[in-house]
């Protein structure tokens, strides 16, 4: 489970002190998050042109959207 979460970040390490929101993801939640980010990095493409801002924008973003699907 910790791995889901760190790659959805970006992060190589397994150092948990280093997220600030660690949410805990099942294989079925890995396919959904699969598919957001996709369609979220191409929206961002254009406007985030280096990766890795695109990628923790997309990251913050998946966890907004899960808080407020949790609600």
């Amino acid at each position: 489970m910790e791995n889901v979460t760190l790659k959805l970040i970006g992060i190589k390490n397994n150092n948990m002190a280093t997220l600030a929101n660690p949410i805990k993801f099942t294989s079925e939640d890995a396919s959904e998050r699969e598919r957001f980010t996709r369609l979220a990095n191409a929206l961002l493409k254009t406007k985030y042109r280096f990766e890795p801002q695109r990628r923790a924008i997309v990251a913050k973003m998946y966890i907004k959207w899960m808080e407020r699907k949790k609600d």
